[in-house]
């Protein structure tokens, strides 16, 4: 008689025990045919019960291609691996996207560095990962008969004030030994920057790609590119940031959010082909136009090179008296988010550079 065998004629079935976990042999069969059906209808038992149910969060952003690696992330559905569902809601810029943030309970937003800074500053906010960076995107248009830095003097300038274009504006300045009253700087919300430039209303405008393209679309030779950011050592820095609340009462919320972005932005950097597709088709953009993804980093790093950069335009924000007082980063930077997923993604930052 094999012992244990599931042919036996006369075993009482109902108290004979099994080896494994005291169960009769009705009870494990039962359980491990629920088990099964688990399984088999959608993946491990564990993780089924982690995401049973989506969690839909919100993000606000600008309209520019540099959330490139968020639309992969949702896209390509690495966020809905993390049981959440990303409604995006766009605004004309980064900056307009923290103003709005500010009146809601809205889980995300990204934008600019400043406009980061400046949220942090308003209500508590803290930069939970860098999602992209370059040099490339922030473009300086000018009426063609501008032709050199001398030229600027006297002219009408525009950026979305309050925005990361500030800080381009003053190396900008820096770069050519120009004083702050060399030109006016006027604010404009970017979609209208390209109009009142056709218009001739102002000289030229701070902002980002593909803005120069839809410029000199409709102006044509009328306009020109004066210089990119990386030419005067600016970068377009793309910054993810959360409520403080959000972070003590869910961070598993944000840390699945994270791990996803982090997938998504890998696979931004390994396909590029791929990622100008989905950018073009999400903000409906020419796909000639949202190549410039290609031009751009996608790191979700806490490093030197991040650490040095927001170190400087600290100390911009405080010399324009647009804030009080240096910036406080260990409470402006939340690295534990992207430390829990990926250690090796976030350094120690220096207590000055």
């Amino acid at each position: 008689m094999a012992h244990g065998g599931f042919g036996q004629k006369h075993r009482p079935q109902t108290t004979r025990r099994m080896a494994s976990g005291g169960l009769t042999r009705r009870q494990w069969l039962t359980r491990a045919a629920g088990a099964t059906a688990v399984v088999t209808a959608g993946g491990f038992p564990w993780v089924r019960r982690a995401h049973a149910a989506t969690r839909t969060v919100s993000l606000f952003i600008g309209t520019t291609p540099d959330y490139a690696n968020i639309y992969v992330a949702r896209d390509k559905g690495f966020l809905e691996a993390e049981g959440l569902k990303l409604d995006i809601r766009l605004f004309p810029s980064g900056s307009a996207a923290t103003d709005a943030y500010r009146s809601g309970k809205v889980e995300f937003v990204a934008s600019g560095d400043i406009p980061a800074i400046r949220l942090w500053k308003a209500m508590g906010t803290k930069l939970i990962a860098p999602t992209s960076y370059d040099g490339f995107s922030p473009v300086f248009m000018v009426k063609s008969a501008i032709k050199g830095p001398e030229d600027l003097k006297g002219k009408t300038l525009a950026t979305r004030i309050g925005s990361s274009g500030e800080f381009f504006v003053q190396l900008v300045r820096q770069k050519y030994d120009l004083p702050a009253d060399a030109f006016k700087l006027i604010n404009l919300e970017p979609p209208d920057m390209v109009a009142v430039l056709e218009r001739g209303d102002i000289d030229g405008f701070f902002w980002f790609s593909p803005f120069e393209e839809r410029s000199m679309q409709i102006s044509g030779s009328k306009v020109r590119l004066f210089l990119r950011g990386g030419e005067v050592g600016y970068n377009n820095e793309v910054a993810l940031s959360t409520r403080a609340d959000l972070i003590q009462n869910e961070p598993d919320t944000i840390i699945r959010f994270l791990r996803g972005l982090i997938k998504g932005s890998d696979y931004a950097m390994s396909h590029k082909e791929e990622t100008t597709d989905i950018v073009a088709a999400a903000i409906k953009l020419e796909r000639k136009s949202a190549e410039v993804t290609q031009k751009m980093n996608f790191p979700v790093r806490f490093d030197e090179r991040l650490y040095r950069y927001y170190y400087n335009v600290s100390k911009f924000l405080v010399a324009k008296k647009m804030v009080d007082q240096p910036v406080d980063f260990d409470s402006f930077f939340w690295t534990k988010g992207v430390g829990s997923v990926d250690p090796a993604r976030v350094e120690k930052m220096a207590a000055s550079y």
